[in-house]
């Protein structure tokens, strides 16, 4: 039996991890950071017009690159988040997020307190790193993005891949895993990694050889080897586009890149699991070697960040546990009060909310609605998904978040026209030179208040809805009129 304050102390540790669970819930419940997340509304536009079996295969919702061949590595989760949004609106967002945030808590729980039979010490341990990514990203899980759902895969192919046995059906299930992974996001390299670092700890022969199929299955896909170079790229860097989205898109930058202020307990958790890791060298090398790697690779790109303080749970808990005290009870009692307050608040803020709306997309909406056909718009390139899913194909942006798929002086454009200080100049002849027709951008911005030629059309909020000279003079001449004269306004 289980002494008192041992289960006093796994009550306490559960309800820690509870209540940080609870707030992210609750903030992936009500969804406007979901609903105002860039990458939701390509992936959804791209689903729409491309299918599971052909997806879009161009950069069909630019006037820019138009016909630039584009490798869509996340189409599989297109057609699901077209029908989400289309007949959920933004509380599929929403749910999609709070979903994923609550799919993520259960399996690293069940990663730190049932996974492989834990003895007093691991369970312990495993209470431990659970809390570290509780803290360090439980309060960030909030985006609906493809990447929410697709590290839940990774974290499968750890708990199946680091199993104390290995059977037929858990090779099976992995390679079932890789086909999916493989068709939903470009991170899929990582499962054969896993399974190569897991032969070094037993049944070596066949965790390798469902690597190896593993890596063949990877080629199941609409892209086949344009899928596997594109991730090259993403991975090495050298081509073009890539390296402007690696200066430009925060998520791509180094962790020296970035205010250390604004990701302190990332930075800590960070620091916690390298030690651990580090100091368990010699008794565990193959899955701290892993996980040192993920480190390395999430200096460089932070975006990584989150997948190892999420591996870290299952990897590093027998390395843990050989340090700290036993814990033997209250395991389940202690599962329940980890999980179902934030379950609890999570469903009834989402039930209780209304539909969730972030940086004025309604107004964009709205906006947007009035362009005529073949509108060549620019817009903030954070706001070029949402009006490929509102407007397209009446009308087409400058850029959009995709960025993979711009030419890189696109793509450099764009970045550039949003950020602040730019010449006044220099902006009217870029946009002149792309033939834009439309800017719908946020007044008092560089980009509204050099253009004081073109004609004001309207005002939402903090929107401004701008129309180009020629874009005036074409419409006059098909309406054979003059025309009113371009308004002027403050902007």
């Amino acid at each position: 039996m289980p002494s008192r304050g041992r289960v006093r102390l796994g009550l306490a540790l559960a309800a820690f991890f509870g209540a940080v669970l609870a707030l992210g819930a609750l903030g992936a419940g009500v969804g406007e950071v979901a609903a105002g997340d860039p990458d939701v509304w390509w992936v959804a536009a791209a689903g729409r017009l491309g299918s599971w079996v052909a997806p879009l295969a161009t950069n069909t919702f630019s006037f820019t690159a138009p016909d630039r061949p584009w490798v869509f590595h996340e189409h599989l989760a297109g057609p699901f988040y077209a029908f989400g949004l289309e007949h959920g609106g933004t509380s599929f967002l929403s749910m999609l997020s709070l979903v994923g945030l609550l799919g993520t808590a259960a399996l690293v729980l069940f990663a730190a307190t049932r996974w492989q039979r834990p003895n007093a010490h691991e369970l312990f341990a495993g209470w431990c790193l659970a809390l570290v990514w509780c803290l360090a990203v439980g309060l960030h899980g909030m985006n609906a993005r493809v990447t929410i759902l697709a590290r839940l895969l990774p974290l499968g192919f750890v708990l199946l891949g680091f199993g104390e046995r290995f059977e037929r059906r858990h090779a099976l299930a992995l390679v079932g895993l890789g086909t999916i992974w493989a068709n939903l996001h470009g991170s899929f390299p990582l499962g054969p990694v896993i399974l190569v670092a897991a032969g070094f700890e037993g049944h070596r022969r066949a965790r390798w050889a469902t690597a190896l199929l593993c890596g063949l299955a990877s080629f199941v896909t609409p892209h086949g080897l344009a899928l596997h170079t594109l991730v090259y790229d993403y991975l090495v860097g050298g081509a073009a586009t890539l390296d402007v989205v690696h200066t430009y898109v925060r998520e791509f930058q180094p962790l020296w890149a970035v205010d250390p202020l604004t990701i302190v307990p990332e930075l800590i958790a960070l620091v916690i699991v390298s030690t651990i890791a580090l100091l368990g060298l010699r008794s565990h090398p193959a899955r701290t070697l892993l996980l040192l790697a993920l480190v390395v690779l999430a200096t460089r790109n932070q975006r990584h960040l989150p997948l190892v303080l999420l591996l870290a749970v299952p990897l590093l808990r027998p390395v843990l546990a050989s340090w700290v005290p036993s814990w033997q009870g209250a395991a389940r009692p202690a599962l329940a009060v980890a999980f179902l307050p934030a379950f609890v608040l999570g469903g009834f803020a989402w039930l209780k909310s209304p539909a969730p709306e972030a940086r004025g997309g309604a107004v964009v909406d709205a906006l947007v609605a009035r362009l005529p056909e073949g509108t060549k718009l620019y817009v903030p390139i954070d706001l070029g998904g949402r009006v490929a899913w509102a407007a397209h194909p009446r009308v087409h942006v400058f850029a959009d978040p995709r960025n993979d798929c711009y030419p890189a002086d696109v793509l450099r454009e764009a970045y550039e026209l949003g950020r602040p200080g730019q010449d006044p100049a220099w902006i009217r002849e870029t946009l002149a030179a792309r033939d834009v027709t439309h800017v719908l951008e946020r007044a008092g911005s560089d980009v509204a208040r050099a253009l004081d030629a073109w004609r004001f059309v309207v005002r939402e909020g903090e929107w401004v809805l701008l129309e180009s000279p020629d874009a005036m003079a074409l419409n006059r001449r098909a309406s054979g009129t003059s025309g009113p004269p371009a308004r002027r306004a403050r902007r």
